[in-house]
């Protein structure tokens, strides 16, 4: 059994299911979330390459690697780059990490894997910051698109989707008081849309 809303509530700050949601490829998504409950986790949030558009913009490909906490070695990483950044100065920095991609398509384009020491240390960028981030598995049982076999998706909230959750359900606490406000013992349907362009919350 997961966190129930009092502990999630707590957590944030500001089972047989089927697969992840594609919530936001779609855009939004309408539904409920499971009386499951919520389970926390800690994520690492890196940029794995920089490439050029056809358009000429530069784009960002990022991955997530779950933190296993103490014998993580992303966690290790940055600990010693903050060290070795604070005796650079204000000037200095130098690059540590360096990878260049071919494409193995014509259609997709050339990528480069590339930090420094400061950004691997969590300064400029806040696509380079690789300090793990809390976020918060939980069912999520969807109005449209569901599947038969697998009606419950996993969805994944980080700090964004998370503040937006508590906001909603302090707001049905205080106009329905605790008991029918907490969507674990009154479900109520929630509604969430994404803004692909957004800059994460950190």
């Amino acid at each position: 059994m997961g966190y129930g809303t009092k502990e999630f509530m707590s957590k944030v700050r500001t089972g047989g299911f089927g697969k992840m949601s594609d919530w936001k490829k779609r855009g939004k998504t309408v539904g409920w979330i499971h009386l499951d409950g919520f389970r926390e986790r800690k994520m690492h949030n890196m940029m794995i390459t920089k490439f050029k558009t056809k358009e000429g913009k530069e784009g960002h490909s990022q991955r997530m690697f779950v933190c296993p906490g103490g014998a993580c070695p992303l966690c290790a990483l940055v600990e010693f780059a903050k060290d070795a950044a604070e005796g650079l100065g204000e000037e200095k920095d130098f690059q540590v990490l360096y990878r260049s991609i071919k494409a193995k398509e014509k259609r997709d384009p050339d990528r480069v894997i590339s930090y420094s020491m400061k950004e691997l240390a969590g300064k400029g960028d806040w696509r380079h910051k690789m300090f793990p981030n809390t976020e918060f598995l939980f069912g999520w049982v969807p109005r449209d698109n569901r599947i038969a076999e697998a009606p419950v998706e996993i969805m994944q909230a980080t700090t964004a989707l998370a503040t937006a959750i508590k906001r909603v359900i302090q707001s049905q606490v205080e106009d329905r008081g605790e008991r029918n406000g907490d969507p674990m013992v009154k479900p109520y349907a929630m509604k969430f849309t994404y803004n692909k362009d957004a800059i994460p919350a950190q």
